[in-house]
């Protein structure tokens, strides 16, 4: 992942999450006199990442969404195996009919870096389909 990716992805995250570049004050429960996009560590920080997760969880509309993590998984044979890789499916859940379809999947070795470019991709389609 080259740092051009990390700021690209961090910048839809903000957007996301209606926050914007140059704020001042407090974010996160951190302070800051000024922040730009390469302080913003949501691939590096849990506590930064899951609130991108329970705002996805959370969204409103004719559709709600789930994330779900495997960890285990070989992406090689489709299955889960004792290998290390960490898959993360997205699904979008109809709530008039309860149809669940997966939107994203994504396999990496790093959970936490699973779980942030699913969620970048995540923003993308779901920026597109608005």
């Amino acid at each position: 992942m080259t740092e051009k990716e990390i700021l690209e992805g961090n910048r839809l995250i903000v957007k996301f999450l209606s926050l914007e570049e140059n704020y001042l004050g407090v974010m996160h429960n951190r302070i800051y006199d000024k922040f730009s996009l390469e302080f913003l560590d949501y691939h590096r920080d849990w506590n930064l990442l899951f609130e991108v997760v329970e705002k996805i969880e959370n969204l409103n509309g004719k559709a709600s969404f789930s994330i779900h993590i495997i960890s285990g998984f070989n992406p090689l044979k489709n299955e889960l195996s004792d290998g290390v890789s960490h898959k993360v499916d997205i699904y979008e859940i109809n709530l008039e009919d309860k149809e669940r379809s997966i939107i994203h999947t994504y396999c990496e070795n790093s959970r936490m870096i699973a779980i942030w470019k699913s969620c970048v991709e995540f923003i993308k389609w779901y920026n597109n389909r608005e």
